[in-house]
């Protein structure tokens, strides 16, 4: 009987061995039979080459391009894109293309291509530059979630749209302490095309970035974000283009953020055809050389809160230094218009404009607002030009003794939800007595006296 046992006990063990061999061998590359990938941890890899040459066999684990057998930035991506979901360390220095081709989605030629999750991590826009040289897009994010950081993004050269950056409809980026500059697109998106999810923090869109049709800095299709960011120099084709620092079809959420000096055919600053909501941000010295020096909305919805949209111009036979509204619907509240002009003229606004209270409008003749008691028009706000007032991006200050100072009771001092907006752009607090009259109320526009 001991025997049976014994011998029972041993056809077990070697049933297991042979189980575990099989099971180990079942294992191929980090896949089992049933074409599940085995899961394993996030894996860093630090970039410690500038030279661009691709992974041979990506997907091993191992960050090694050929021949150099270096981490390369593109032999990173191109590991990550196998393997998924792992982080890249990008060291201060610039990184530059030197593989042509257009066209291609892995990352093997011209673009690097984001084709699975992945965080990039440079050491700071001033001293990480990934530089394109013009023989394609720098970044295409084709597939899952991307985020980057501490980069500056320059000569991208797109034939069609995202200069700088693609996001495709599937995809989303996250862009944070970042700079895209001096990319151009033969469409549209020359520093960003968006027809995703674009979300940008605390970065800078310009200068330089020129779109052949629409959207110099931005292009939106999508659903695109921009907080804390600053939009400026941006330009789209002066005789048949639309938007200079963005154009916006999908649905588009500004935020604490600046316009300045971005030029277009149509819609200056902006056009906008989609839904578009501006809150606590500035426009400012933006030019349209046909309508809309500040804003064209040729459609949709446009939402101005706590909106300060000084200085934009059109030369003489245009039409709208301030906004141009066709067609849509631009709702008005707590927002500051002056100083806008075609030409020498005064001219704030054209179109017909919905007050929802609080707005002072120096110059009405070109636009229709529905009767509100609580706006300002004809009064000079007293403003002076645009400035580093503190914050992470240029405002407009509002001089001593401005009309646009102490005029929101504070239960009308709200956001976009209609939730109570307690800081202004530069993330000082709201309400403030301005006036020194010893009573709290909100300013007017993107700025609070403090």
């Amino acid at each position: 009987m001991k025997q049976i046992r014994g011998l029972i006990f041993v056809a077990l063990a070697v049933c297991f061995l042979i189980n575990a061999q099989n099971a180990k061998a079942a294992f191929d590359g980090g896949r089992i039979r049933d074409g599940l990938r085995r899961v394993q941890a996030p894996l860093t890899f630090t970039v410690n080459s500038t030279l661009d040459e691709i992974d041979k066999t990506p997907g091993d684990g191992k960050c090694k391009s050929t021949p150099s057998k270096k981490c390369t930035l593109r032999a990173a991506i191109m590991e990550n894109n196998a393997l998924g979901g792992n982080t890249i360390v990008i060291p201060a220095s610039k990184y530059e293309f030197t593989i042509a081709g257009q066209n291609e989605d892995n990352a093997a030629s011209g673009d690097l291509d984001l084709t699975a999750n992945v965080t990039l991590k440079g050491a700071g826009a001033a001293t990480t530059t990934i530089d394109a040289k013009s023989l394609d897009r720098a970044i295409h994010v084709v597939n899952g979630k991307a985020k980057i950081s501490g980069v500056t993004i320059t000569n991208g050269n797109a034939p069609n749209s995202g200069g700088g950056i693609f996001v495709a409809n599937s995809a989303k980026l996250i862009l944070n302490k970042s700079i895209v500059t001096n990319n151009s697109a033969a469409y549209s998106g020359a520093g960003a095309g968006n027809f995703g999810t674009l979300i940008i923090k605390n970065s800078a869109i310009g200068d330089a970035n020129y779109a052949g049709t629409n959207g110099g800095g931005i292009a939106n299709t999508g659903t695109l974000r921009v907080v804390k960011s600053y939009i400026y120099g941006n330009s789209s084709n002066f005789n048949a283009g639309y938007g200079g620092g963005l154009d916006n079809y999908g649905t588009a959420f500004i935020n604490a953020s600046t316009f300045y000096h971005d030029e277009s055919n149509e819609g200056g600053a902006i056009r906008s055809v989609g839904t578009l909501t501006l809150l606590n941000s500035t426009l400012d010295a933006n030019t349209a050389y046909v309508e809309g020096g500040g804003i064209y909305n040729a459609g949709g919805t446009l939402n101005l809160i706590h909106v300060t949209i000084t200085e934009n111009n059109a030369p003489s036979g245009a039409t709208a230094g301030g906004i141009k509204n066709t067609g849509g619907t631009v709702n008005l509240k707590n927002s500051l218009l002056d100083l806008n002009r075609v030409d020498v003229l005064s001219d704030d606004c054209e179109g017909t404009f919905n007050s929802q209270g609080y707005n002072l409008v120096f110059g009405t003749s070109g636009c229709t607002i529905n009767a509100d008691p609580t706006n300002i028009f004809g009064i000079a706000s007293g403003v002076s030009g645009i400035g580093n007032n503190g914050g992470a991006t240029p405002t407009v200050a509002l001089p001593s003794g401005s009309a646009a100072i102490d005029r929101i009771p504070v239960a009308k001092c709200t956001d976009d939800k209609n939730k109570p907006l307690l800081i202004d752009q530069r993330g000082r607090p709201r309400p403030m007595d301005g006036d020194g009259n010893g009573k709290k109320k909100c300013d007017l526009g993107a700025f609070e006296v403090q």
